[in-house]
């Protein structure tokens, strides 16, 4: 964990009652998708198979083929489940999107603080433009991590943990040799993630540079007309805009 990280996580712990309220949450989200397949199982073979009970799954000795309970009873079950997970997963997003907000509001308070009791030639030598660009954009995606992604990845960990539980309980020999594919999808995502955060910070930079053109060519509008600057100054934003463009497509 580098410094940014754990100076970031010390803003996550100032709230961190949100994070322990999403985590219970997260894992009834988990547990209910877990149980979904055993009761959908259940729902066909009452209402397309026999109606009788098979037995041949079962964990610790007890059955886990739920057709005795009878179609409509596995119906309702079925329905509460998915209920019971929406609800779980509105107050997990919640909770966390409260953390992220939270967290931009402390952060932006305090970049603001520290820009205000900088000496003169820092603003000399920083633009209007960048400077509204790290207290407006940047912080936005510090938004973004800790709300929205910091959601997916408690939903996601959760489903993960109780569905791997789940297919062992049905097949733990195949479940091993599936585990064999874990490699193939681990790797790709850490390079695709490398990558995302480097075309990320590029992103950030010519955000910045747009705004500060932008500043620019408003409170020197006047300098600009009056060395009919306009032409120069639209290719320079055009510029921007097409790396900015081959930034976000790549």
């Amino acid at each position: 964990m580098n410094t940014n990280q754990r100076k970031l996580l010390g803003y996550v712990r100032n709230h961190q009652w949100a994070l322990w309220a999403a985590l219970p949450l997260a894992c009834l989200i988990g547990l209910a998708e877990a149980t979904t397949p055993f009761l959908l199982s259940g729902v066909f073979d009452t209402w397309l198979g026999s109606g009788e009970a098979s037995g041949t799954t079962s964990f610790m000795g007890i059955s886990l083929d739920l057709a005795y309970l009878g179609g409509t009873t596995l119906l309702a079950l079925l329905v509460g489940v998915t209920i019971l997970k929406t609800i779980a997963e509105y107050g997990s997003v919640a909770a966390t999107a409260w953390l992220g907000q939270a967290v931009v509001r402390d952060l932006r308070n305090d970049v603001f603080g520290r820009i205000l009791r900088q000496p003169l030639q820092f603003f000399l030598q920083s633009s209007t433009g960048e400077l509204i660009s790290r207290v407006s954009a940047d912080i936005e995606r510090v938004q973004a991590a800790s709300s929205e992604t910091l959601a997916e990845f408690f939903k996601q960990s959760a489903i993960l943990v109780f569905l791997t539980f789940a297919i062992f309980i049905i097949d733990w020999k195949l479940s091993l040799a599936s585990l064999v594919l874990i490699p193939l999808v681990f790797y790709p995502t850490v390079w695709f993630g490398r990558k995302l955060r480097s075309l990320s910070r590029s992103n950030q930079q010519e955000l910045g540079e747009m705004s500060s053109i932008v500043g620019e060519a408003s409170s020197g509008n006047r300098i600009v007309k009056a060395f009919l600057m306009e032409d120069a100054v639209n290719r320079r934003f055009q510029s921007i805009t097409q790396r900015l463009f081959q930034t976000n497509f790549r």
